[in-house]
């Protein structure tokens, strides 16, 4: 006999597998050495105040989904869930709390973005800030996790490295394709970490991380070349994990448009700076005042990215518009550069501070 289960009941199923998780986290594991009361109580709390609003988060997304999209929708919906708790178990496994506190925040500012976004933007917002949610936060690279950090580092340098070698009359075309590769490489790593799988992100970043050197070390004649054979090699080691890495769907993003030189240099100065901005903001907030310097951190990067998006025309009914792209990026790095220059004192005051003037009417 043929077991059919409709999504409705798997997404309900796995509404109750999440609160459940969320619920496990604050009994004590076999093996694990029993958590504080301070740190239980803290732990409880912040269940409490993100489990009821990821998800209503996660119903007005499908509230707002097209009827021909809500199964589609929905089964995005249940595999975030599926993340959030393979994530809390693995650190309850561990013993963990400072690090299911630091999930459970992250999560909470992905339930505030998706709130707040218009209902014909919520799916993307939702899948655009999970890849942030996720994988690790940036802000805290070098020591967050080393190969993470040093892959993503390496990553980012090549788009520059080969467009530097380009002939202008080539360049659209080959930023097209150095953008396929880029974008394979973002959704084969995001995958890894939605997976919640030691063992394909190890070696996800590790084929990466061998392409992007690669790439550096190819004469220039020759980057283009050497990228696309190797980010190909290493997308080749995604697809040999089970399930393989999801497209981008047509409910999730429209197609992706290239930036001129000009906004590409913008924007790649600016995650530079902004990056180093926030890292140095929670670098120097006093111990107290960490989980909410790294909260504020990550809703920082989501909101850029997500400003970003909308100038590039791919979310809800946006369309591409490269000078406000700019607008963003000059903003941005205004506001990073005061972040850096300010004393450690003043560095998580100065980043609220900034960052808030940054994001302008026009930027909305």
């Amino acid at each position: 006999m043929q077991l059919i289960v409709s999504i409705d009941k798997v997404f309900h199923m796995a509404k109750i597998l999440l609160l459940a998780s969320l619920l496990l986290y604050i009994t004590v594991a076999e093996g694990v050495a029993p958590v504080p009361a301070a740190e239980w109580n803290a732990v409880d709390n912040s269940i409490k105040a993100m489990e009821p609003k990821l998800t209503k988060a996660f119903d007005d997304v499908i509230l707002a989904a097209p009827e021909a999209n809500k199964t589609e929708v929905k089964k995005a919906t249940v595999n975030h869930m599926i993340t959030i708790g393979l994530r809390l178990a693995k650190a309850q496994e561990k013993g963990d709390v400072k690090e299911a506190m630091s999930i459970l925040r992250s999560y909470e500012e992905v339930a505030k973005q998706i709130s707040a976004a218009p209902s014909s933007a919520k799916f993307v917002v939702m899948e655009r800030t999970f890849n942030f949610a996720n994988a690790p936060d940036f802000t805290k690279c070098p020591t967050v996790d080393k190969l993470y950090c040093e892959t993503v580092s390496k990553i980012r340098t090549v788009p520059e490295q080969i467009l530097s070698a380009t002939p202008p009359a080539k360049e659209l075309e080959v930023k097209k394709a150095i953008e396929e590769k880029v974008i394979a490489a973002s959704t084969a790593i995001n995958k890894a970490y939605a997976n919640v799988d030691d063992k394909e992100i190890a070696a996800v970043l590790a084929a990466y991380n061998k392409a992007a050197d690669a790439v550096t070390a190819a004469a220039p004649a020759e980057k283009l070349k050497v990228m696309e054979e190797a980010f190909t090699a290493a997308a080749a080691t995604s697809t040999s994990f089970n399930p393989p890495p999801r497209p981008p769907t047509a409910a999730a993003t429209k197609a992706e448009v290239e930036w001129s030189a000009a906004a590409n240099k913008s924007i790649s100065a600016m995650q530079v700076k902004v990056d180093k901005a926030l890292r140095d903001a929670v670098l120097a907030a006093p111990p107290a005042k960490i989980p909410d310097a790294e909260k504020a951190a990550l809703g920082q990067m989501i909101k850029i990215a997500l400003l970003l998006a909308n100038a590039k025309g791919t979310m809800g009914e946006g369309t591409r518009d490269e000078k406000q792209a700019i607008s963003i990026a000059e903003a941005y790095e205004k506001a990073a550069d005061l972040v850096i220059a300010a004393p450690p004192a003043e560095k998580l005051k100065v980043m609220e501070e900034a960052f808030k003037e940054a994001e302008t009417p026009k930027h909305a």
